[in-house]
């Protein structure tokens, strides 16, 4: 049986059916391929260019594929969401933080050349506490690891700070950030607060109400 790739290898002349398939699972793991993340840049190449192709290939999973040409990236969104693929409370208050962070910077004009913005750690921590109420990881591993886990749905990416040489690294937030975790998706962060009275709630709840809202990839 022939490869639904094989035409797009042949109108290429450049790649073979294999780094369409490549690319194609890159998006489907990964969430988000972008033209500016070196680790991805390929990916993005071939699926703008055979965008339409990937839309047909992706759409009977039930995953549905968002091109944003002006930052030059693709994001992957799946309809449905297995339950225990959801992201933990934590992650999810976290996710919601970046969020909420990310389109202040944009409402100000203060985002980067690619819509990318910056987020110093002391920065996070006060943000986190002030929305949730949640007092911040104080551990630097627990606080890694915890990123490292968004970073896999490619709304982030840690890199060394410029501004700040103290600090062990920032986060900076994609702007597919505002495609994964959409304005409906951030008002949920207002039930997941910590209550008033200082009560703390079962964290063995998911965090998700609903399987279509759930970022997780």
């Amino acid at each position: 049986m022939a490869s639904v790739w094989d035409k797009a290898a042949e109108r290429s002349r450049l790649y073979e059916v294999a780094d369409y398939e490549r690319a194609g699972y890159r998006l489907f793991t990964g969430q988000v391929v972008s033209a500016h993340d070196p680790a991805t840049r390929k990916d993005y190449f071939l699926i703008a260019e055979e965008f339409r192709e990937y839309e047909k290939v992706f759409d009977p999973v039930g995953v549905r594929l968002r091109h944003n040409t002006e930052y030059r990236y693709v994001v992957a969104q799946p309809r449905h969401v297995l339950n225990q693929n959801k992201a933990s409370k934590t992650a999810t208050l976290m996710v919601l933080v970046l969020a909420d962070i990310y389109h202040r910077v944009r409402f100000k004009g203060q985002e980067g050349d690619q819509g990318e913005a910056i987020v110093e750690l002391p920065d996070l921590r006060e943000a986190f506490q002030g929305m949730t109420g949640f007092d911040f990881p104080e551990n630097k591993g627990d606080v890694r690891a915890l990123l490292a886990e968004i970073e896999r749905w490619g709304v982030i990416r840690l890199q060394d700070s410029e501004t700040d040489p103290t600090q062990p690294y920032c986060v900076m937030v994609h702007p597919a950030i505002s495609d994964v975790v959409t304005k409906e998706w951030l008002t949920q962060l207002e039930g997941l607060r910590k209550p008033v009275d200082g009560s703390i709630e079962d964290d063995g709840e998911e965090a998700g109400h609903e399987e279509a809202d759930d970022v997780s990839a």
